[in-house]
């Protein structure tokens, strides 16, 4: 997970980061074409780039699943829409939106990079103040391959620079917000994503559960923001996921595949505006044939203000909410 974002992990693909897209289109076009597990897809990919099935299982999870291009439901995998967009147009903007959105600390990369060229160990140095505890710099390289691949940077003589194409980009950004811990809060005062976890956690805490964060999936598959059990060797009762930015379809597969595992009775997603809210709610209330229909009456979709007014309302009397709640 990321500091205050979403994924700290990026992968590289098979093939060179020339061939990304080309390797990234493969994958996808195997997943249209059959229906796969994860594992099956690995081994399909592994043998036919002669690699480690349990390396590619990584690099199918986070630069296919946890950008959103695919999903998994019932234990297969499946295009979401905008797998299926790249598969057909090859629009790179999709998969950028998709690493801008997931990957923690791309945006930030493309705005140090609009200001000045910079070296793979300037940029490792900027990501270590934000924060993150990586000991070699394979993050940042990895981030710069991917966004080369895109065609929105490019390197001379060990610099790295925005291209025309990067710079026609960022022009969707303004204003362009600061990088700081690439969260709103310098300029709109919203809480983080990481933050927002945290209240959750403290929450729980407060009501008696035991309170796990960035818990893995049994599979593996996917990673959930915030879980709340009975006792520690219990399965979960409560499954939370923030999404702050307009990609609620992740989100929402994260809580389905739970859902699917663990069968928990409840399931929230915190979003971070009415906009959000109401998009979430347009795709799991109506109860129609589709990919997230089956939680609608387990998903309870809220604002992070509500969870917020609800944490500073209990947290004055939390000593004695802390009694009430033992068991």
């Amino acid at each position: 997970m990321g500091v205050n974002n979403r994924y700290m992990s990026l992968w590289p693909l098979p093939g060179g980061w020339k061939n990304y897209l080309e390797t990234l289109s493969l994958i996808l076009s195997k997943i249209r074409e059959s229906k796969l597990t994860l594992d099956e897809l690995a081994k399909l990919i592994g043998d036919t780039f002669k690699c480690n099935p349990e390396w590619i299982r990584e690099a199918l999870r986070i630069c296919i699943l946890y950008t959103s291009l695919a999903r998994v439901e019932d234990g297969l995998l499946y295009l979401t829409e905008d797998g299926r967009k790249f598969l057909d147009t090859k629009d790179r903007r999709i998969v950028l939106d998709h690493l801008c959105q997931n990957i923690w600390g791309v945006r930030g990369m493309l705005h140090w990079l609009r200001r000045q060229p910079m070296t793979s160990k300037e940029l490792f140095e900027k990501f270590r103040e934000l924060g993150a505890s990586w000991k070699k710099d394979f993050q940042v390289r990895y981030r710069l391959t991917w966004l080369m691949a895109l065609g929105i940077i490019d390197e001379e003589r060990g610099r790295y620079h925005l291209t025309e194409s990067g710079l026609e980009y960022l022009k969707t950004w303004e204003p362009m917000l600061p990088p700081k811990h690439e969260a709103a809060q310098a300029i709109t005062g919203k809480p983080s994503h990481g933050e927002i976890v945290d209240v959750v956690c403290k929450l729980g805490e407060m009501l008696g559960f035991y309170v796990r964060r960035e818990n893995l999936t049994p599979d593996g598959i996917y990673r959930c923001d915030v879980t709340w059990r009975d006792y520690e060797g219990h399965r979960p009762l409560k499954i939370f996921e923030v999404e702050l930015s307009s990609n609620v379809d992740l989100a929402l597969s994260r809580l389905t595949h739970a859902y699917d595992v663990w069968g928990s009775e409840r399931l929230y997603l915190i979003v971070g505006d009415e906009g959000d809210t109401e998009r979430a709610r347009s795709l799991v209330e109506p109860r129609v044939k589709g990919a997230f229909a089956r939680i609608a009456d387990k998903l309870r979709i809220v604002g992070w203000i509500d969870i917020y007014a609800v944490y500073e309302s209990l947290r004055r009397k939390e000593e004695l909410i802390r009694d009430l709640a033992k068991r």
